[in-house]
């Protein structure tokens, strides 16, 4: 977070990528603080408006925190909130407006 925060993007994404290949080895690839390193990931690029990329980290989250959170919890919303602005920013606005709806109906 600290690289993030100095807008030194390649120094975080190369640790967290680090942390990343440590939480699938010891935790697993379905594991909730997996899915926030994914999630992470995709917020990082998301803030440097690679879309396209942000929205695969994001839906490699998503199905997880869904199953280990559940529908409704902050986390879950999120990313559909997320997904929704993604879609939108890309012109997608038919997908923008089912995630919006999806994180609404909670």
């Amino acid at each position: 977070m600290v690289y993030y925060r100095q807008g030194e993007y390649e120094k975080a994404l190369e640790w967290y990528q680090k942390a990343l290949a440590i939480n699938e080895k010891v935790l697993g690839t379905e594991h909730p603080d997996t899915a926030t390193t994914y999630n992470n990931i995709a917020f990082l690029y998301n803030e440097q408006e690679k879309y396209t990329e942000a929205l695969k980290w994001y839906h490699k989250a998503l199905p997880i925190w869904e199953r280990a959170l559940g529908k409704a919890h902050p986390n879950t919303i999120s990313v559909y909130f997320n997904l929704a602005m993604i879609y939108e920013k890309l012109g997608k606005t038919e997908e923008a407006k089912k995630w919006s709806k999806k994180a609404n109906k909670i």
